[in-house]
């Protein structure tokens, strides 16, 4: 049962038709594992704090930096050179003290933090890193983990869910077969746009309190694309690759 405070604190998802107080319940007992507290990472932390997620786990290696500021929205100036999960884990205990928030100092691709992965019912990648994509993708495979992935580039973006469970579903590795880093254009090269990020990373959050909730229709193999200056929204239909590497 929620309590009074809880009640009161949430009465707007326990309003909301099909939603009520058991599916809050359901996000108060989940867990949640963001890759990434970034740009991405920034506002899924938040909206996964902020709407009820009872146990969310933040692993990131870096510290903030003053590029970040444009739009890592969950640090401010105060927190330049801090490491960005005591960063995050600051403005979330101050948002909802009432979470569980486990903080890890690292990499995913370090082999002791891959356990991680099982030990969370859900998993948000929130990065921009090639290598940390294929590794996570492995890792969910290989637990059978759901994970939502996104990234944003200049003025684009993307967002698809992946769900081993479910027969011929695409993994990452089948929209992305492993190529060579370099030839990836990246956000620190060309620059993003700060507000679709925040808008991808909220979309992110949606996605996992969906999958957690059973909640309207799944974005598992769909690629949801947005284009952020003629705001267009194109839905792709993913398939899984027969000579796929990681999955088939």
């Amino acid at each position: 049962m929620l309590n009074e405070q809880e009640l009161d604190r949430y009465s707007r998802h326990i309003k909301l038709e099909g939603f009520g107080e058991k599916s809050q319940l359901v996000l108060k007992d989940s867990s949640v594992l963001v890759i990434g507290a970034g740009g991405l990472g920034s506002p899924c932390l938040i909206y996964l704090a902020s709407s009820g997620v009872g146990n969310i786990g933040i692993i990131d290696f870096d510290t903030v930096s003053l590029s970040n500021l444009q739009r890592q929205t969950i640090h401010g100036e105060r927190n330049i050179g801090r490491l960005k999960v005591d960063s995050s884990l600051e403005f979330l205990k101050q948002l909802n003290s009432d979470i569980t928030i486990n903080t890890y100092n690292g990499s995913i691709v370090e082999e002791k933090y891959h356990n991680l992965i099982e030990k969370y019912d859900i998993i948000a990648l929130c990065v921009d890193d090639l290598a940390t994509r294929y590794v996570v993708n492995e890792l969910c495979l290989k637990y059978k983990k759901i994970h939502v992935s996104a990234a944003v580039v200049g003025y684009s973006g993307w967002l698809t869910t992946f769900n081993p469970n479910i027969a011929n579903s695409p993994c990452y590795e089948c929209l992305q077969p492993k190529v060579e880093v370099n030839i990836i254009k990246k956000a620190a090269d060309i620059g993003v746009f700060a507000p679709l990020v925040g808008i991808l990373g909220t979309w992110q959050a949606a996605e996992v309190i969906k999958e957690l909730l059973h909640l309207g229709s799944s974005s598992v193999g769909i690629l949801k694309t947005i284009s952020i200056l003629d705001g267009k929204v194109v839905d792709i239909k993913l398939s899984k690759r027969a000579n796929c590497l990681c999955c088939s």
